[in-house]
């Protein structure tokens, strides 16, 4: 750290209720997170609280510095989601912690093919910790070596015109 970093080490949240767990993650989601604001809800509601990755400030346990979750979306894929980390926490790994740990959930708990992320095209720290965790850019993937490629093709209602809507 470097002399004028005041921030403290992450630690492990301390929540008595999913309820807490989810309104600690919903504020800083909000606040932080490259996501549309009406994804918030739904991301933290009782059907997904479990599938979040969270780590807190050691000062104050019940305010959530990062997080991320995983949602199985088939039999063969686990998608990444929802990333955050609140700025004076960033650069210090804890994305990457977040997204290891859910990687070995998502192995254990369902065992998929194929583990995508849901990136925004201009987040470029957050494609770089995906980089660092074996994640490509790819819209072609394979669901077993020595299988034919399988093509991720998006339809859209309203097309981006290069970076513009």
């Amino acid at each position: 750290m470097g002399s004028g970093d005041v921030s403290a080490p992450a630690c492990k949240c301390q929540f008595e209720t999913d309820y807490e767990k989810a309104y600690a993650i919903a504020k800083e989601l909000a606040a932080h997170g490259d996501v549309p604001i009406e994804t918030v809800l739904p991301a933290v509601s009782a059907d997904k609280i479990d599938d979040w990755e969270i780590l807190c400030d050691c000062r104050d346990p019940d305010r959530v510095i990062a997080g991320g979750r995983k949602e199985k979306n088939d039999w063969y894929l686990v998608t990444m989601k929802n990333f955050f980390t609140v700025p004076e926490h960033r650069k210090k790994g804890h994305a990457t912690e977040i997204l290891v740990r859910l990687m070995d959930r998502a192995k254990k708990e369902v065992n998929p093919a194929v583990m995508a992320a849901d990136i925004t095209f201009d987040n470029e720290a957050s494609k770089a910790t995906f980089r660092k965790q074996g994640f490509n850019e790819v819209t072609r993937f394979c669901y077993e070596k020595g299988e034919p490629p399988a093509d991720i093709v998006h339809f859209v209602r309203t097309k981006a015109e290069n970076d513009k809507c």
